[in-house]
């Protein structure tokens, strides 16, 4: 992901988040560097005296999880890194066992602010959250950035991503081996003395004052890191279905059906292209309908082509029927971390995905004629 401009805070503009890194750092016993920038993305970094917050970071972890977080920055020692930049040559090996030091040492001061269950928890979360973002951006942002807009505020949407994955577990990632292995090696660790303080429950970004005008700020340099030299207008999230998909949506339809329709000389509407395609697919001459909605199929070798076409073909059997839905009343609806649906009366058709399904089911494909046809 590309760096956006950060935006350095002061105690002044944000009293709540530097109380919690003062804290932080007394109870550490290191000191906080004399610069704090929030960034755009969803990690947390300490270098040349500066400390890095990303905005995605405190949209989904706890204050306590901020703490450990900044902690576990603040107990960072010089890398390897610098000191070979002063001229220190280090033996074989050496520099991985600086390295493995240097993160007992950050997350010894993460236990010290926080105690052991946040710190597993701030680790737990943060993994999670990189993944998350990662594919937010790709999912959500991207395509919106490729159509000229940008989202007003891309943390709200991210918070929104979030909510609707947690509800469908098997879509969350899952942890790799390096956060096992960082998990590990913090259950390891000695307690230190003391009972721990009190898990500090409130929401990260609760921290920040004018939260929504930071996000704003920084959600428009995300885009712009994104879309370098693109004009972009903003919009909502809420928005977005209605003035972008389904326009783009309809148009996409509208083109499909215009293509079958010289093709197989069925009428220019999607719920007569639909049928024909449909016909098509079923009589076995799937990969002739997909060149003549992709034309560009014949260039490709014959392996390659035949892997192509079941993508365009599920394309455009998604497209038809959405079109064929809104035909008849239907309305297309983009809400975050769901596939593209088309809803009506409180009924839901994730069309691109009941197309996906078809190719490998054929009665569903006399099921989507149906779905067309028959919804009321």
């Amino acid at each position: 992901m590309p760096d956006a401009r950060p935006r350095e805070v002061t105690a002044g503009e944000q009293p709540v988040l530097f109380a919690l890194l003062r804290e932080t750092s007394a109870r550490t016993g290191l000191p906080l560097p004399g610069r704090v920038v929030l960034r755009a993305d969803s990690g947390a970094s300490m270098a040349r005296g500066e400390l890095g917050l990303g905005l995605a970071l405190l949209s989904h972890h706890t204050a306590g999880e901020l703490a450990a977080t900044v902690a576990h920055e603040l107990g960072h020692g010089p890398r390897p890194g610098r000191l070979l930049a002063l001229g220190m040559r280090l033996a074989p090996g050496l520099a991985e066992h600086l390295e493995r030091g240097r993160e007992a040492s950050a997350d010894g001061a993460a236990l010290r602010a926080t105690g052991r269950a946040v710190h597993l928890s701030a680790l737990e979360r943060a993994s999670r959250g990189a993944a998350l973002f990662a594919a937010f951006v790709e999912d959500e942002v991207e395509p919106l950035l490729g159509c000229g807009r940008r989202p007003d505020n891309l943390y709200d949407g991210f918070r929104a991503y979030v909510d609707e994955l947690a509800a469908s577990p098997a879509a969350e990632p899952g942890p790799g081996p390096a956060l096992a292995e960082r998990l590990a090696h913090a259950r390891e660790l000695p307690e230190p003395e003391g009972p721990p303080p009190a898990p500090d429950p409130r929401p990260a970004r609760s921290l920040l004052a004018n939260a929504e005008r930071v996000e704003r700020e920084l959600s428009a340099a995300l885009a712009a890191a994104l879309a370098p030299g693109a004009s972009l207008a903003p919009i909502g999230w809420l928005d977005a279905a209605d003035q972008v998909w389904a326009p783009r949506l309809a148009e996409e339809a509208r083109l499909v059906a215009l293509q079958l329709a010289a093709a197989v000389g069925c009428a220019p509407t999607s719920r007569s292209a639909l049928a024909a395609l449909v016909r098509t697919v079923e009589g076995g001459d799937g990969p002739s309908a997909a060149a003549a909605v992709e034309p560009v199929l014949a260039s490709l070798p014959p392996p390659r082509r035949a892997a192509a076409s079941g993508e365009v073909l599920a394309r455009a059997l998604g497209a038809l029927l959405g079109g064929a839905l809104v035909e008849r009343g239907w309305r297309w609806r983009a809400e975050l971390g769901r596939p593209l649906e088309v809803s009506r009366d409180g009924a839901v058709i994730a069309p691109f995905a009941e197309a996906l399904l078809a190719l490998t089911d054929r009665p569903r494909l006399a099921r989507l004629l149906a779905k067309a046809g028959t919804a009321a």
